[in-house]
């Protein structure tokens, strides 16, 4: 009894409880906390410029696109992030959507939220250049030349997982998805399932790489229609440009 004793002592100060918003957390020193489950919240699209962040990265031979906050403070993100019955509801659904999918991962220390923003692509999305590229004239799209990497889509206002094939059949790791294909009606744009400070890489599709030889200056537009601060719908484009002579590192 006495050893039974001594055994279950030195199994309770292997790991390290404390309080953290009336929930227990258990340190296992392994940089991951365990006992708390991470918060999914959402971002009203009033929180956004329409300016996108662009850059090319020529090592890689991709542009990385990013959605331009109005503001990083927590003071601000907390002034955007929707609130009420509603967005609680669609934080709990998307985080049981992403366990289904087995795309839920365990919350690090000090990572306890993740937000996305409260919209959907609402038209058809563009890529176009100013030059005549691939046998299409200047202005022409191009998007369905083009393939973004992403681990999976998420649906607005549903804020549901899209069953894409990769994630019926059980990979996690993520696959390219052409550009259009992606960028769908009612898809959450540039974030995937890792939310907003996610990067998102566009590069050509392999047979379209040549494009990138010379110089090229595309402009991307993508028609969003979400949830304002105040719980009303709103719309508007947001579009950027890069060129593949100015090089990010």
């Amino acid at each position: 009894m006495k050893k039974q004793i001594i055994i279950a002592i030195l199994s309770i100060v292997t790991v390290i409880s404390c309080k953290t918003g009336g929930e227990e957390i258990i340190n296992d020193y392994d940089g991951r906390t365990k006992g708390i489950e991470r918060e999914y919240k959402f971002l009203s699209i009033d929180s956004f410029k329409p300016e996108l962040i662009v850059g090319y990265y020529s090592a890689y031979g991709f542009f990385n696109l990013s959605l331009n906050c109005r503001g990083t403070s927590s003071a601000e993100i907390e002034k955007y992030t929707l609130k009420g019955e509603w967005a609680e509801e669609k934080g709990k659904h998307l985080r049981e959507e992403l366990k289904k999918y087995g795309l839920y991962e365990a919350v690090i220390e000090g990572d306890f939220e993740r937000f996305f923003i409260c919209a959907g692509v609402s038209g058809e999305v563009l890529i176009y250049a100013d030059s005549d590229v691939a046998g299409r004239k200047a202005g022409e799209d191009l998007s369905d030349l083009f393939e973004c990497f992403a681990k999976g889509r998420i649906l607005y206002p549903e804020m549901e997982i899209v069953a894409d094939n990769h994630l019926t059949q059980g990979s996690r790791d993520g696959v390219y998805y052409n550009y259009r294909d992606y960028s769908s009606i009612s898809i959450i744009p540039l974030v995937g399932v890792d939310g907003i400070w996610s990067s998102f890489s566009v590069r050509p599709l392999k047979e379209y790489l040549y494009i990138l030889d010379s110089p090229l200056t595309l402009h991307f537009v993508i028609p969003i229609t979400g949830l304002d601060i105040d719980g009303n719908e709103k719309s508007v484009v947001l579009t950027g440009t890069c060129s593949n002579e100015t090089a990010e590192q």
